[in-house]
């Protein structure tokens, strides 16, 4: 219901759960276009750093928790986990 009939869903990232639950019925009757790939960032970083640092693109909306450096293995375990409304997790050298 997320997607309208002729919709597109879109999934950038690389993911690891192999059971992922996939709709193929639901796709094929409401003509959803379904499409994957790793984020480019290699080919878009010189392009991103300048924008990010004039506040053109604000990434820090997509960060949920700050950690220490030292919390790191707790850090990857939130993330496993997909608990506490993680998205994405930065760990700080300096606390």
């Amino acid at each position: 219901d997320a997607v309208r009939v002729g919709g597109s869903v879109g999934v950038v990232g690389a993911g690891h759960d192999n059971a992922f639950p996939f709709p193929m019925i639901d796709m094929f009757m409401k003509n959803i276009t379904f499409r994957t790939g790793l984020c480019p960032v290699a080919s878009t970083w010189a392009q991103l750093v300048p924008l990010v640092c004039a506040g053109t693109l604000a990434p820090e909306s997509m960060v949920s928790h700050v950690l220490p450096l030292s919390q790191g293995p707790a850090a990857y375990a939130l993330c496993d986990s997909r608990s506490d409304d993680v998205m994405k997790v930065v760990l700080d050298p300096s606390a």
